[in-house]
């Protein structure tokens, strides 16, 4: 169990509110959440939120009281030496510094809740490359000393099912771990499957024989222990489970089936005497694999909100403690109708403290479609003429934040706001319409066909490599199109028009014009050849061969005359 001390020196940064007395004296005692976790006092105090359990023990008998921020006594009993619970926090009950006195030390606890405030918070989205950009700057009200602060980002799952990749491999196939959850209002369950993802990297797939293996889990999270003097603040990291589940044997298949369940108790409720209360905020889950005598440990960050799990987020930034303005900028990767949490957690009096908000990116979809089979384009490219912010990825153009650009697609295509190539070459809006599906996403009608591109000579069809440039005919600018020609048909979406294809290899040449309707038509590129070269060079070899024949049958003549 690892345990961090983090030493402060407070005075020269914030000022205490309250300061702490202390017998020098006074004999160390215990002090947790049940009977049977319980810290020395030593290293310090916990602080408690509403719900949970004071228990002590103190070696002989002792008056203790406990006194609330108001300095009223809630509680006092001559102490006898037993694990003893003396106070439960409820929800009528103040926040803040609480005193623990026995006989005549006093200890200072922290009872808090677990919301933090925050003045300003900016979220601003931006488009890079195939990705999107999160910028944001947030101001946290802290009324405390905060540590250990961290903004995390996650996509809002829709799904209570989360997937996490492991290292163990079984017959090459990766193993993955499916985690499903349920927030109940008394307890939260967790069922944990591991399962063979049975893709593998070379992109085979095979039957896997039933594999054994055993799975176990737990949740573990930090608790802290403060200890305060006049002039500073020692803090003692614990990390502690809040629950653990039992070793567990079945097999493993390529589907999420069996597993192991994890129950977790509600806040202020501990699973056993042994472990400590949920707390909202940070905890861990670890979720060992043992096969075939190897243990595998997955560590998967958690979230524990009031009312939801986030498993793994996407981004996880740790940020100064101290800081007034917290700024950041990170890179997501876009999923559809994506909606993305924002969390800041500081830590104060050892306790996560949660400023929790969503935003979603204002991004627009635009697809282009062919007005022939009603299908998505991908060969296409839209040149915004404004100051727009836009990104393609695979067969969709995403724009962000334009309103009136966005109206104008909606209403119509306008050529004031963009030009759309397809292939290279430009659309006319004469024979562009647009609309708007349900969802919002925008889509762009235009007349395309298909070029079948072929090359023959006299004898059919022919082999060889080469490019075939595709020149639109009738336009403005210089428009044109290489591709590579090996011998095949050459199929390409081209906007409606009169073009000019050409073929340019080292031993033919040949060109055509076509014309492009919302249909497939048939290009034939007819080249001067014969099986694959051209008619000149044919010719040149002819002559060559039929020379050579003259000069042989001309010097065997010579020769017989000789001998006559």
């Amino acid at each position: 169990m690892k345990i961090f001390v983090i030493f402060l020196a407070l005075l020269l940064i914030i000022p205490l509110a309250h300061s702490q007395v202390q017998v020098e004296n006074s004999a160390s005692f215990r002090i947790g959440y049940s009977s049977e976790k319980l810290f020395s006092s030593d290293l310090g105090m916990l602080s408690y939120v509403r719900g949970e359990t004071i228990w002590l023990q103190v070696s002989g008998s002792h008056m203790i009281e406990l006194h609330n921020k108001e300095g009223i006594v809630v509680s006092g009993y001559v102490y006898d030496g037993r694990q003893t619970p003396i106070y439960t926090f409820e929800e009528s009950d103040i926040l803040g510094t609480w005193r623990l006195i026995i006989d005549n030390s006093v200890y200072e606890l922290e009872l808090v809740d677990q919301s933090l405030e925050v003045e300003e918070n900016i979220v601003e989205f931006l488009l890079m490359n195939d990705s999107l950009i999160v910028k944001g700057e947030i101001r946290p009200i802290f009324t405390d000393i905060p540590l250990e602060s961290e903004i995390i980002i996650a996509k809002n799952r829709k799904s209570d099912f989360t997937t996490v990749q492991t290292e163990l491999v079984i017959e090459r196939a990766n193993t993955n771990i499916g985690i499903t959850y349920n927030v109940g209002e008394k307890e939260t369950t967790l069922f944990i499957q591991p399962y063979i993802d049975n893709i593998r990297s070379e992109g085979e797939y095979s039957e896997i024989g039933l594999q054994n293996i055993y799975a176990w889990a737990e949740l573990t999270s930090e608790i802290a222990l403060v200890k305060k003097t006049e002039s500073s603040r020692f803090t003692t990291y614990v990390d502690e489970p809040i629950v653990e589940t039992d070793r567990t044997y079945f097999e493993i298949t390529d589907v999420a089936r069996k597993g192991i369940n994890m129950t977790i108790p509600g806040p202020g409720l501990t699973d056993e005497p042994w472990t400590v209360p949920l707390k909202y905020g940070r905890a861990l889950l670890s979720v060992y694999l043992e096969f075939e005598g190897q243990i595998f440990v997955n560590r998967i960050p958690v979230i524990i909100l009031e009312d939801k799990i986030i498993i793994n987020p996407e981004l996880i930034i740790p940020v100064s403690s101290f800081e007034g303005k917290i700024e950041y900028r990170e890179i997501i990767s876009i999923e559809e109708n994506m909606e993305l949490e924002f969390l800041l957690i500081s830590k104060i009096n050892g306790i996560d403290r949660i400023f929790y908000d969503t935003d979603r990116p204002a991004l627009t979809k635009i697809n282009v479609i062919d007005r022939t089979n009603n299908e998505k384009l991908d060969k296409y490219n839209i040149v915004f003429e404004e100051n727009v912010e836009a990104i393609k990825i695979n067969q969709t153009t995403y724009i962000i934040g334009n309103q009136e650009l966005i109206n104008n697609f909606a209403s119509s295509w306008s050529i004031t706001n963009a030009k759309l190539f397809i292939n290279s070459f430009s659309i006319l809006d004469s024979i562009l319409d647009s609309r708007m599906n349900e969802d919002g996403t925008i889509e762009i009608i235009a007349n395309v066909g298909i070029a079948r591109i072929q090359v023959i000579d006299s004898t059919g069809s022919i082999s060889g490599n080469g490019e075939i440039v595709i020149r639109k005919l009738g336009s403005d600018m210089e428009e044109f199109l290489i591709t590579e020609w090996n011998g095949s048909d050459v199929k390409i979406i081209l906007p409606e028009g009169r073009y000019l294809a050409r073929l340019e290899s080292e031993n033919i040449q040949g060109e055509t014009e076509f014309e492009i309707s919302m249909d497939e038509k048939e290009v034939l590129i007819i080249v001067d050849s014969m099986y694959g070269m051209s008619t000149n060079i044919w010719i040149f070899i002819l002559s060559t061969i039929i020379t050579i024949e003259i000069v042989i049958i001309y010097t065997i003549w010579k020769k017989n005359i000789k001998g006559i």
